[in-house]
């Protein structure tokens, strides 16, 4: 079963088209990586999963539940990691867990565990406002993670990392695959999403030019990286004769 299926899906932002006709497949239990240049459509297409914007052209599937309208309890079943973290800089990392508790009611010992998974249980004490850039990442990702959803949508979740605050993320994106959510990475950076994706979907001037297991991409290109030139340069190509 997939985990998110787009159907169909046209987006406009008035008179300007920002994604065509998009079939995304999203398998249960994968990493799927969304790569694409900024302006693709990657954060579109990722709002439009979440109800974020409006979707008007198109069907959206979440395990096989048909999502016409904003559904409460099928949409909890999704975390997200959108736009960087909204974190309220006031707060101790505990706080702001606390605050999540309010809303979701997962108890005390949803706080200590998502922290000690984000790896912040010692700085709980700790404001957000003095943490690293990497501790604020993973911060956001516990917010991402508190409600305990089946679903993961991370848009660039490595931007601005460095390379040890990039090797916690991966670590922490395999933990939780390992622990069976199927997560959705959106990303630049190809050579990351290599080291830790099963499926590749790339993205171009709204577009989705290729979709399928990384596995299988192997058989065709001997990198990511390779694929992605190749098909956004064909992409250009091909649209210079619409």
């Amino acid at each position: 079963m997939n985990a998110i299926e787009t159907v169909n899906i046209t987006f406009r932002y008035g008179k300007n088209l920002v994604l065509n006709d998009l079939n995304i497949k999203i398998p249960e239990g994968s990493i799927y990586g969304f790569v694409g240049c900024n302006g693709a459509g990657k954060t579109t297409s990722i709002k439009l999963m979440l109800g974020i914007l409006p979707l008007k052209t198109g069907s959206l599937f979440v395990f096989g539940d048909n999502i016409k309208k904003s559904n409460r309890k099928i949409m909890n079943q999704i975390g997200a990691f959108v736009d960087g973290p909204f974190l309220y800089s006031h707060f101790t990392c505990y706080e702001q867990m606390q605050y999540l508790d309010m809303i979701y009611k997962m108890g005390k010992d949803r706080i200590r565990t998502v922290l000690e998974i984000v790896g912040l249980w010692n700085e709980r004490e700790k404001k957000v406002k003095n943490l690293s850039f990497g501790m604020k990442q993973r911060l956001g990702l516990g917010v991402a993670i508190f409600h305990d959803p089946k679903i993961i949508l991370l848009d660039e979740p490595l931007n601005g990392l460095d390379p040890f605050g990039v090797h916690d993320m991966r670590e922490l994106f395999r933990r939780l695959n390992g622990e069976g959510k199927t997560l959705l990475i959106s990303s630049h950076i190809l050579s990351e999403l290599e080291k830790i994706c099963t499926h590749i979907g790339i993205i171009d001037g709204g577009n989705l030019v290729y979709q399928d297991t990384l596995e299988n991409m192997y058989k065709i290109n001997d990198s990511l990286e390779t694929t992605y030139m190749d098909l956004v340069r064909q992409n250009y190509e091909n649209s210079r004769y619409i």
